[in-house]
């Protein structure tokens, strides 16, 4: 059902499908970690892909299991589910019917399950799905209008599922099974939240969320308890990840994706522009570099990592040109992979970094771009 393309010559370079952002900034003081080697550039190590038609308005979710992965796409409100085999091929897909019409679904392996988190309005319903993503078993409901991705995350010994409502940021604790235990409210707003993020961070939940005018961390233990803040500056569909006690936060501004440091609790600070004109930015850490991506004006998916100062060495993406929410940067089995949803079907980039000047590598189309400060 899929098919693999291997990649002799990685990317042909034709204007800005490579592009190196390795202007250093004077004002902005980069870590000494994680000891990213700036002679290494991304590349696309290989490529999957499989046909399919599905509306423009898809959304996906990637959940990464032990062996593959599994994604939930919802396309004009219909869900479908896709079994990802350790090849990175669809192996199997399926309609899921959760018994009603939600706005947005979101995948998490918890338990050695799949499991969906969906809202419908201001309610998030909580299913379990089997191994071939069908048969949702209905687990609870719980008030909320916004999730992170995933939905759930393991702090300590406890799994934990952050939700914003209109009243604030709320965190759940549920057992392995799924089956709630309690909540707490961990802050609350004056006006309501437009998106959520979270990761694990030195084994505490980091999390962030925007409203219209303000930005909100909190980083706390399984019960809600630690340190908050609250700036007055919107750090738009925000997405976290972190190594150690560094965090680093990608967020939407009408200047394009912005990045902002955060060691430990240290919240807030410069916010620079990582490239403008970019939207809907991902990250993650897969154990040396953190990598990000982001659409640009032309509707490519850009993707690539930090340097040791936290600037981007990234390349576009010749092919897929997924909507707002139709693609997601992930860790599967030890490897950055951006996974796209379109009309045109589905498609995996396997990410890695190669040495600078490879024969596999475009040798043009370099160019540099200064980054923007704003301090929040």
């Amino acid at each position: 059902m899929g098919r693999f393309l291997a990649l002799v010559s990685v990317l042909v370079a034709c204007g800005d499908n490579l592009t190196v952002e390795d202007v250093q900034d004077p004002d902005f003081d980069g870590p000494a970690k994680p000891g990213i080697e700036a002679r290494y550039v991304p590349a696309v190590c290989g490529v999957r892909t499989w046909d399919a038609s599905f509306a423009a308005d898809v959304s996906v979710s990637v959940a990464p299991g032990t062996e593959g992965a599994s994604m939930v796409a919802l396309s004009s409100g219909t869900l479908y589910g896709f079994v990802i085999d350790p090849r990175m091929d669809i192996a199997s897909s399926t309609k899921i019917d959760l018994g009603a019409t939600y706005s947005s679904v979101t995948a998490s392996f918890v338990g050695g399950r799949v499991a969906t988190t969906s809202i419908d309005t201001s309610t998030v319903y909580v299913h379990q799905l089997d191994d071939a993503l069908a048969n949702p078993q209905y687990i609870t409901s719980l008030p909320g209008t916004h999730l992170a991705k995933p939905a759930f995350y393991a702090v300590g010994n406890e799994f934990v599922m952050p939700v914003v409502t209109d009243e604030g940021l709320w965190l759940h604790r549920f057992y392995d099974s799924l089956e709630p235990i309690d909540f707490a409210r961990v802050m609350p707003v004056a006006k309501p939240p437009r998106a959520l993020s979270a990761t694990e961070m030195a084994g505490k939940l980091l999390t962030a969320f925007s409203t219209d005018g303000d930005c909100y961390l909190a980083l706390t233990d399984a019960t809600g308890a630690g340190p908050t803040k609250q700036i007055a500056s919107a750090c738009e569909n925000p997405r976290l990840a972190a190594h150690g006690d560094l965090g680093i936060m990608l967020f939407d501004s009408v200047d394009g994706v912005r990045l902002m440091r955060l060691d430990g609790a240290q919240f807030g600070g410069d916010a620079l522009v990582v490239r403008s004109p970019t939207h809907t930015p991902r990250i993650v850490f897969d154990g040396t570099r953190f990598w990000v991506s982001y659409i640009d004006v032309r509707g490519q998916v850009v993707v690539g990592f930090l340097d040791e100062n936290l600037h981007p060495n990234t390349l576009a993406l010749p092919d897929p040109s997924p909507a707002t929410d139709g693609y997601e940067l992930v860790m599967i089995d030890g490897a950055p992979w951006v996974i796209t949803l379109t009309t045109n079907g589905y498609a995996a980039h396997q990410m890695c970094a190669v040495p600078d000047g490879s024969s596999t590598l475009p040798q043009d189309g370099v160019r540099g771009h200064s980054m923007d400060q704003l301090t929040l």
